[in-house]
């Protein structure tokens, strides 16, 4: 079997915006924030978008992947906070197949 263009292990190691990059940087938050083992999760989805709150003890974070592959997404804005973890960002909106993280603010 031969992989599309770009989409193997090899092609997508070099690239700091690719899903391996992205995959990688949320493994290892994961395992930093401790958010692998939630005490709660809600979602909400629609065609191209999903969207979880996770909660862990006293903390909670929000978070958004849009599946359109021509879309772009705009997000509500986050008061000048930026992603834990993104893919896509731009500040306002995700790019298509993007996904943002945020941990919501104590309080």
């Amino acid at each position: 079997m031969r992989w599309p263009e770009g989409i193997s292990v090899a092609a997508q190691s070099e690239r700091s915006d690719s899903v391996l990059a992205l995959y990688r940087e949320v493994l290892h938050w994961r395992r930093e924030t401790g958010i692998g083992t939630p005490d709660d999760v809600a979602w909400d989805s629609s065609d191209t978008v999903l969207s979880l709150t996770i909660r862990v003890g006293a903390r909670t974070w929000n978070a958004v992947y849009n599946f359109s592959p021509d879309a772009v997404l705009p997000v509500p804005s986050r008061q000048g906070q930026a992603p834990d973890v993104a893919s896509g960002w731009d500040g306002t909106e995700l790019a298509p197949w993007g996904a943002a993280i945020w941990e919501e603010p104590a309080g």
